[in-house]
């Protein structure tokens, strides 16, 4: 009995020394602090701004690689050596057309680059239909067979973008001195909008698709700037002809050329293969309030998604981005901005940079906090890149960004 009264003492003295160290041990991991979920991303943020090159200036592109330019004043920059620098020589060339009465009047900044020459300039007025007008002179496209050493384009409708991307309503020649020809097509019985100002979209043309020989007319089909239905035109050696009718204004040059048509029930991305017009892809939705449509890619302007002109095909890398800032390709490379949310599911704000090489068959990744301003666009030419920073552009090279932590998706 004694035995068995030990026994029973002791079993509930080690009990009770069992549960007091167990509300210990409770009471200790309720007072600690759970660690963070180490960060998955290895950050170039320092090691990006000492081998990036900011710019005094916000640069824009031109059709020539390694080329871009200033507003305000006008500056050009050049690559060389792999770095990005300002070209102090430049001309000055003053050219007057005379659009729908009105003489305009461009002092035109030349560059040659690359043995080719380019030229931006900003003409504006206080009254009239024509307040202000963005120019742009480049040496005639072989394709228009012209005897002028220059095309000039004008766009007058003012708008916060690059030469390349604006929509060129007048196309008219000058000789080597800045003597004005004339307009590269007749303007027969071409009308006004109601603003006063001559119809834009009588013939127009982006600086690729001039370039490549294409130009667009809605003489037979618009009535108003509103309906953007358009004849897709080709010269070669000096003449043209129809080849798509009805297309909207959005056309990546090629030679078998790539277009947009649109539907009362969405829209459709189509080529020309012998002559003949074949669908790509189709999409539900306005391409004009849904999509936005440069660099040769469709991108969604509320979601992460962004297709290949040329192929139809999605850009896969693109789905695991909160916001898609932009996208765009120069020759084997594709290069992609935006914000992505990290893996444990909380937005640090994370921003990626992708440089996918279809030539090495591989993509670089980078991950920074605040490289970038928010929705900036990427500028590419064959030695590096541009993005913006602070409404002010950064230049980095490829060989630079080699340098950095990053990780390599084969």
């Amino acid at each position: 009995m004694k035995k068995r009264t030990v026994f029973t003492i002791i079993f509930v003295i080690l009990a009770a020394a069992a549960i007091a160290l167990g509300f210990y041990f409770l009471s200790k991991k309720e007072k600690e602090v759970p660690e963070e979920p180490k960060q998955a991303y290895a950050f170039i943020d320092e090691a990006y701004q000492k081998a990036a090159r900011a710019l005094p200036d916000k640069v824009y592109d031109t059709p020539i690689d390694g080329l871009f330019y200033s507003l305000s004043p006008v500056r050009f920059y050049g690559v060389k050596g792999g770095a990005l620098a300002q070209i102090k020589k430049t001309e000055t060339l003053r050219v007057s057309p005379v659009v729908a009465g009105k003489a305009m009047h461009f002092e035109m900044t030349v560059v040659t680059y690359a043995k080719q020459h380019f030229g931006v300039g900003v003409w504006q007025s206080d009254s009239g239909a024509y307040n202000d007008a963005f120019a742009v002179l480049e040496d005639m496209p072989a394709a228009f067979s012209s005897d002028y050493s220059y095309l000039l384009l004008i766009d007058t409708a003012r708008v916060d973008s690059s030469a390349n991307e604006r929509m060129y309503s007048e196309m008219i020649t000058v000789a080597k001195d800045g003597t004005v020809g004339g307009y590269l097509f007749p303007q027969n019985n071409r009308t006004t909008e109601p603003s006063g100002k001559l119809r834009t979209d009588w013939d127009c043309g982006t600086l690729q698709m001039v370039n490549s020989g294409y130009t667009l007319t809605g003489r037979k089909d618009n009535h108003s700037d509103t309906a953007q239905k358009y004849d897709l035109r080709i010269t070669s050696a000096g003449n043209t002809e129809t080849v798509a009718r009805e297309v909207t204004r959005y056309v990546l040059p090629a030679k078998n050329p790539v277009f947009i048509k649109t539907a009362e029930a969405g829209w459709s991305i189509c080529t020309l293969k012998a002559g003949k017009q074949t669908e790509i892809s189709s999409f539900e939705g306005d391409i004009f309030k849904d999509y936005t449509v440069k660099n040769g890619f469709v991108v969604h302007k509320s979601k992460p998604l962004a297709v290949r002109m040329d192929s139809g095909k999605e850009i896969k890398a693109v789905s695991s981005l909160k916001k898609l800032y932009s996208i765009n390709s120069f020759a084997k490379k594709m290069v992609i901005l935006g914000k992505e949310e990290n893996k444990e599911g909380k937005d640090y704000k994370v921003q990626k940079l992708m440089v996918a090489d279809s030539a090495a068959k591989q993509a670089s990744v980078f991950y920074a906090n605040d490289c970038f301003d928010e929705n900036s666009p990427v500028l590419l030419c064959s030695a590096g890149l541009i993005t913006q920073k602070g409404g002010k552009s950064v230049f980095i090279s490829y060989k630079a960004l080699e340098t950095l932590t990053h990780n390599v998706i084969q």
